[in-house]
């Protein structure tokens, strides 16, 4: 479980300070934050580590008072980790999926400090071990949320650009009038629209997979990675139906 709940944080601290699509600069303080709960976790397993083989190996009650202090330490570590990790999507997307994490994780801190036992630590470790498979598949939610929502944020500029430059149609309409050769400038200004439609009709169902995303923590990230890939390829139809603009624009200049 450990594994699978390190490449959870690892791969979403990869995602969320360093995809293109979100700004670094909006999450220097966060990243610090994330940074720091996340060594404590790293540390606090490795203790664990260390005094669950002590007290496998030596049986004392001196052990057994280590290992159990070094579980409750890790779970908790463990704990405020998962709810660090869901403020910081909530603050970008004010997400209430976020709220119902960050409540759960919360209510299962209380239930570590109540541990006596190691029988204890086993029931209340893996309360929180049910959930997070549950609480990736909603980490993904979001997080896919947030990229689409950055990649809808470019196509309403470029929605605003196409507007404002339509006069572009009735320029090349002109040229071809006065005996020009139009047919590039036509050709690009069809791309143009393509482009926008191409870029909605993917983030439509990019959106569509990630509401219905579920499964086992290895099927959920492969199809997540399937997903920012075309939430990427969503943006790069913008940058090419922007280069378009650009071309037209270049072409009109100087005619």
């Amino acid at each position: 479980m450990f594994k699978k709940t390190f490449i959870f944080f690892l791969l979403f601290y990869y995602i969320f300070f360093k995809h293109p699509l979100i700004s670094r600069a909006d999450y220097s303080s966060l990243k610090i934050e994330y940074s720091q709960k996340l060594a404590e976790y790293n540390e606090a397993y490795s203790d664990y580590q260390i005094a669950r083989g002590s007290y496998l190996t030596y049986k004392t009650l001196a052990a057994l008072t280590q290992a159990l202090e070094k579980s409750k330490t890790y779970l908790t570590k463990r704990d405020e980790l998962i709810i660090k990790h869901f403020e910081l999507l909530k603050e970008k997307s004010n997400s209430k999926i976020a709220d119902g994490e960050i409540t759960f994780y919360r209510s299962h801190l209380s239930l570590i400090t109540a541990i006596a036992t190691l029988k204890d630590i086993e029931t209340v470790a893996k309360k929180a071990e049910d959930q997070i498979p549950i609480s990736n598949v909603r980490s993904k939610q979001i997080l896919g949320q947030i990229l689409i929502s950055k990649v809808q944020e470019i196509n309403n500029s470029y929605s605003n650009i196409i507007n404002e430059t339509s006069g572009l149609e009735a320029k090349i309409m002109e040229l071809k009038k006065s005996g020009k050769n139009t047919d590039k400038l036509e050709r690009w200004l069809v791309e143009v629209k393509n482009k926008k439609m191409l870029c909605e009709t993917l983030l439509a169902q990019v959106n569509d997979r990630l509401n219905a995303l579920k499964g086992n923590s290895a099927s959920v990230e492969k199809d997540f990675n399937e997903m920012r890939i075309d939430i990427s390829q969503a943006n790069l139809y913008l940058k090419e139906g922007a280069n378009y603009i650009k071309e037209i624009l270049e072409e009109i200049k100087y005619d």
